[in-house]
């Protein structure tokens, strides 16, 4: 196994395994409803594969909360990060946007 692991973006793979849920549990649902012998070959395809969707959700946020940490406690990636001050508005206003009313 890599040592550069805990560098890998989990969250995408997570999202592939979730799709993968999803579309094994409608497989599953017309295996089950035709009387499929490979019911449960599906249904076990659907477990692992949303299990290790569940795991790999748990371990991108916990590379998000281990960088917050690295960090300060600041992250621009969370909606329940602290809001920001006067001053950062002020920045953000003065830097990003203008009083150019032609640009509309």
């Amino acid at each position: 196994m890599s040592k550069k692991t805990h560098m890998m973006p989990w969250a995408p793979l997570a999202f592939v395994f979730l799709l993968i849920a999803f579309a094994s549990m409608g497989t599953l649902v017309v295996t089950l409803a035709t009387g499929s012998d490979l019911a449960p070959l599906v249904g076990v395809v659907f477990a692992v594969s949303l299990v290790a969707a569940i795991v790999e959700f748990r371990i991108a946020a916990h590379q998000v909360s281990h960088s917050v940490t690295n960090q300060g406690g600041h992250s621009g990636t969370s909606i329940f990060d602290w809001p920001m001050g006067r001053d950062d508005v002020a920045r953000y206003a003065r830097t990003y946007r203008s009083d150019d009313s032609d640009a509309h």
